[in-house]
């Protein structure tokens, strides 16, 4: 509700590459000097100029199927269901 009273939009961004490719190191290096494992998310901030700002690592985040971890997944192709599955070790 405050994100539709507010105008907020979660969507994927359309970003280039070279931005892609930057974010996703800054993302597995935080992962790394925090010493997580198994699934996390990374919450993070882009400016325009191609800053990138990390703004909370969150080890557990939600899984729900409506949630925002299923999302991001859902927004790159990952059903749920297949989501779920990653998650369970085999």
């Amino acid at each position: 509700k405050y994100r539709k009273r507010k105008g907020i939009i979660n969507q994927a961004a359309e970003l280039d590459s070279t931005i892609s490719e930057k974010i996703i190191k800054v993302c597995k290096k935080t992962y790394q000097v925090l010493e997580l494992s198994g699934y996390a998310r990374i919450d993070l901030r882009l400016t325009e100029n191609g800053d990138i700002y990390i703004l909370e690592a969150n080890p557990n985040p939600n899984i729900a199927k409506d949630d925002e971890f299923a999302n991001s997944a859902a927004s790159i192709g990952i059903n749920y269901t297949d989501l779920i599955k990653n998650l369970l070790p085999v």
